[in-house]
């Protein structure tokens, strides 16, 4: 019995004398280096105000044993509280995520800037993976820039080979990758992009906004609705609610708002004096088209097919036109051609349907007021709308300015912009005078602002497509400008114009006409009775044809006779109409006697420019 007692108490001696040799071959410590989440380059608006990066994200360190797990838990995000409890046990330090600096306390505690801190542009910027990479929108095209421009940094601890700090050590936070500090500058404004995504937000739960400045083309807002969160893709994917469609980017069918595509080749073709007679449909190729609600306009010239959106007269005057001139103009306009972005990223070219097809009469007929196979992406539209109001010239669509260094700085422009005229400043000055007239008189009246003038075209477009209840999904649009007091005609800051609303309105007097006829007008301070008298002097058939074909005045109407008689129309508090004051009421009935005296002839741009008529109220700015 001694022997074997004695035996193993040899043993366990032996036993514990080469655990304590392996601990001393062990050294007694360890150096152990942490990766840091590294940050993401940031977006930044037009004015440097960043889009992202906007909150700080921190990460504690972890040290083996039960005290570190106890000092962290509270301040750990509830998601991360489950990976804290696994790793408690472990016998080497960690990183975690936490909701505060924690170095007052004493735990070392790094920041690094929290790349998404909300969900503005969300569908423009896009979103990341798992791994902290760009998959979609820009975060997708300039993933490499953005990927390198934090700095890669470590945190090393020396450890004892119980797990604890060696004493008189701290760890270490080094550098060992600089960063190139590096973002993009865009050309979206923050505060405007912002002010669309909460107008959005109550009113368009399904649809987008883009807003561009139009001597740049340079967009200032883009919004997709609904939006999604870019830290939880999975709820939006789980959703299927196509929130994650941007929107502006995707082709969609046109219908009326196309249409200004058709007046601009009218304008251009010489074809803008065609008149026709609404009776609410015409028959192609034996298939009917009808007008909205089948309603008869009755006759109407281009600016009154606008106002009211009439389909007969704009298949009638694709017929006139046809395909081949309204394809060049599309085509002009940048319909049927992917918008480029970014790097790698671009809009949706939509579908312009080739000559081949527009030869069927029917094809022909819808591709006139915007259906059939055509599809345009909501930026491509408002390129269009730019068009008209840039004076002709057309500026492709941009989205960034360029890249900026560490501090800011613009380091050079992603691209030269690009522009090209498509009609000439006249066409477009009457476009413009049109589409305001879709506001102020026609069905675009629920677009006309409190204050200025605006000018625009709506647009209703069959899809095809429809619902559980059997009805069919309608495509809405409206696309329109608006030429904002001061801001018309300024540039850096200096003002070079007047815009619309504050530029003083003429009388214009075609001399040549008056001498022709040889009619002296008064000096100055004309009275009505003079007006009209001169006016009916003037107003004739010249050629004996049985139709009149000069004009004492054109586009003078009731507004501008109130302005006239020194009176307007509502009191100066807004709350009361003054029509039925004397001054008003003369006012109004003088306008109409200016147009029967007309003989009620709708007069044109086009007359007006032939040297027509005598007298025209104007702009200074025209």
């Amino acid at each position: 019995m001694l022997v074997l007692l004695a035996g193993v108490v040899l043993c366990r001696t032996y036993w514990v004398g080469q655990q304590t040799a392996y601990a001393a071959s062990a050294g007694g410590q360890s150096v152990q280096t942490l990766a840091l989440p590294r940050a993401r380059g940031d977006f930044y608006d037009r004015t440097g105000r960043r889009l992202t990066g906007l909150s700080p994200r921190y990460y504690a360190l972890c040290l083996p044993g039960d005290a570190g797990y106890t000092a962290l838990f509270p301040y750990v995000p509830y998601a991360e509280q489950g990976l804290l409890y696994e790793r408690r046990n472990l016998a080497s330090p960690f990183l975690i995520q936490v909701d505060r600096d924690l170095t007052a306390q004493g735990i070392t505690t790094c920041t690094v800037p929290q790349h998404f801190g909300g969900s503005t542009a969300a569908h423009l910027l896009g979103y990341l993976d798992s791994e902290g990479r760009g998959v979609s929108g820009l975060e997708k095209a300039y993933d490499d820039l953005l990927t390198a421009s934090g700095d890669a940094r470590t945190v090393t601890c020396f450890m004892t080979a119980q797990g604890r700090l060696l004493t008189d050590t701290s760890p270490l936070v080094a550098v060992e990758t600089p960063g190139t500090g590096q973002g993009v500058r865009l050309t979206l404004d923050a505060d405007l992009q912002r002010a669309c995504e909460g107008l959005a937000t109550l009113y368009l739960p399904r649809g987008c906004i883009v807003v561009m400045d139009t001597a740049t083309g340079e967009v200032l807002a883009s919004v997709s609705m609904p939006s999604f969160d870019p830290q939880n893709i999975a709820a939006s994917i789980a959703a299927n609610d196509t929130s994650l469609l941007n929107r502006p980017l995707r082709a969609f069918s046109a219908g009326s708002v196309f249409k200004v595509v058709l007046a601009a080749a009218a304008y251009e073709s010489g074809l803008d004096w065609y008149t026709h007679d609404c009776t609410g449909e015409v028959e192609v190729a034996g298939q009917t088209y009808r007008c909205a609600l089948g309603r008869a306009h009755g006759v109407v010239n281009l600016r009154g097919a606008l106002e009211q959106s009439c389909n007969t007269y704009f298949i009638e005057l694709g017929r006139l036109l046809g395909a081949q001139r309204i394809r060049k103009m599309a085509e002009t306009l940048g319909f049927g051609t992917a918008t480029q972005l970014a790097p790698g990223l671009q809009g949706a070219s939509g579908t312009l349907p080739d000559a081949a097809a527009l030869e069927n009469p029917g094809e022909l007929a819808t591709f006139s007021f915007g259906q059939g196979a055509l599809t345009v992406t909501p930026l491509q539209i408002t390129a269009m709308m730019n068009t008209v109001a840039n004076g002709g010239v057309y500026r492709t669509p941009a989205f960034v300015q360029g890249i900026v260094d560490a501090d800011g700085t613009l380091t050079g422009q992603t691209r030269a912009a690009d522009t090209r005229t498509v009609f000439d400043a006249a066409t477009a000055r009457v476009l413009r005078s049109m589409l305001a007239s879709v506001v102020s008189e026609g069905i675009g009246s629920e677009a006309q602002p409190k204050t200025g003038t605006a000018g625009g075209k709506t647009g209703t477009a069959q899809t095809g497509q429809y619902d559980e209840n059997g009805e069919e999904l309608l495509n809405y649009w409206f696309s329109g400008f608006y030429p904002a007091a001061l801001q018309a005609g300024a540039d850096k800051g200096k003002q070079y114009a007047l815009p619309l609303e504050c530029v003083p309105q003429m009388m214009f007097i075609n001399k040549t006409l008056l001498q022709k006829e040889h009619i002296r007008i008064p000096d100055n301070d004309w009275t009505w009775d003079e007006f009209y008298s001169l006016c009916e002097q003037l107003t004739r058939d010249t050629d004996g044809d049985g139709i009149v074909d000069q004009f004492g005045v054109y586009d003078y109407g009731w507004e501008e006779a109130l302005v006239a008689n020194g009176c307007s129309l509502f009191s100066e508090d807004g709350q009361h109409c003054l029509l039925n004051q004397s001054a008003q009421e003369s006012a109004v009935q003088f306008a109409r006697k200016i147009y029967q005296l007309n003989a009620g002839t709708d007069l044109s741009e086009k007359t007006f420019d032939e040297g027509r008529v005598a007298f025209r109220p104007m702009l200074f700015s025209e």
